[in-house]
């Protein structure tokens, strides 16, 4: 729990170069996992254990749904940009049956341009479109919220493989996390399908479903074109080449609509603009030179190739090392790129509890 509630600080915090204690916590954690797993598997044999946790799960459960419910019905000031520039691209693509990336919904200059259309790929738009045409902006809470639930359902579903007990720990670690239900209902970001999908992908791989898992991928990919490079890492990391050629096939299946329609201005809001946009004020590049603020995202691409070249030529992990690297890699990833806002960490949580859960005795693709 100690360990978690560290986790859950270098999550939250403002602070970018907080983030960096993940790199002290998680090979920590690696080393101490086998008595960790033992005292875990003696807790799940304890009855009073199980009562314990099951309570705190319930209590938890009831609060989250309460504050979720609080939420729906309060004014709330403090949306994301993200969610606003939604209802604008709504409005304009299902109102005034117009382009969303031809249209100035959202300014944004870099350099002497500026990049004014919809900056996301179509899923997400059309994900939200029923909530927000029936609850307009607080549309987008209640899909949030939704798939904030479906994230807790997953996860504790994956780890009642392993025991009831780990289950519960699991969601109670989930519920903890008010980094996590801040983002859906506070903010109204637009991470949590994406990140959500991405946990389907993987949870589809460990059940040695790659056509699956590259379908999850592909509509993860046709919300944010951000989890490019995560998608690459998992793929060759596991040697699921299929898994990525299919991702890549179903995004691009779901883009021809809108290239057709005005690929220049698709192209230039979705792919040109995310490559040259400048360094956000929460990511731990804005520390370094702009040198090495272009160079950085690069050697952590190259340092998470690596990786997985080891793992594709050497085969040297074993489940412990392998949900070991997979977070590692995954932290690596969100730490080196120029567009990681701290919000972006809810892809790392999930990764997280079952690093944390996951025992070392089960046998699993993952």
């Amino acid at each position: 729990m100690v360990v978690f509630a560290l986790t859950l600080v270098c999550i939250d915090t403002s602070n970018p170069l907080l983030r960096l204690g993940f790199f002290i916590i998680i090979p920590v954690f690696y080393f101490f996992k086998n008595k960790i797993d033992e005292s875990l598997n003696l807790l799940s044999s304890s009855k009073k254990a199980w009562k314990l946790v099951k309570v705190v799960v319930v209590i938890l459960l009831v609060a989250r749904v309460a504050h979720c419910s609080y939420r729906l019905l309060k004014p709330n000031p403090n949306m994301e940009d993200i969610a606003h520039v939604h209802l604008r691209a709504f409005d304009a693509l299902f109102l005034d049956h117009k382009n969303p990336y031809s249209e100035p919904l959202d300014h944004y200059p870099v350099g002497s341009k500026d990049y004014a259309g919809f900056k996301y790929p179509p899923l997400g738009l059309f994900f939200y479109a029923p909530f927000i045409a029936l609850l307009a902006a607080k549309g987008i809470y209640l899909a949030n919220a939704l798939l904030y639930f479906l994230a807790a359902f997953l996860i504790g579903r994956e780890l009642l493989k392993y025991s009831r007990f780990h289950s519960a720990l699991g969601l109670i670690f989930f519920f903890c996390s008010d980094f996590y239900f801040r983002l859906a209902m506070n903010r109204g970001t637009n991470d949590f399908l994406p990140s959500l999908l991405m946990l389907l992908g993987v949870m589809s791989l460990r059940n040695s479903k790659e056509g699956a898992a590259g379908i999850y991928w592909g509509l993860s990919l046709l919300v944010k074109p951000f989890p490019v490079g995560l998608i690459l890492f998992l793929s060759f990391f596991q040697k699921k080449f299929k898994a990525i050629a299919i991702s890549v096939v179903f995004a691009m299946i779901g883009f021809l609509p809108f290239l057709f329609w005005d690929k220049v201005a698709f192209t230039e809001n979705v792919i040109i603009f995310n490559l040259l946009r400048p360094v956000r004020e929460s990511s731990i590049l804005v520390h370094f030179s702009p040198l090495w603020q272009t160079l950085t995202p690069f050697l952590g691409l190259l340092i998470l190739a690596g990786l997985s070249f080891m793992s594709y030529r050497f085969s040297i992990f074993n489940l412990k090392r392998s949900w070991f690297f997979i977070t590692i890699g995954t932290l690596l990833f969100l730490l080196t790129s120029k567009m990681t806002p701290y919000h972006y960490f809810v892809w790392l949580l999930p990764f997280l509890i079952f690093y944390y859960l996951v025992p070392l005795d089960k046998k699993t693709s993952l």
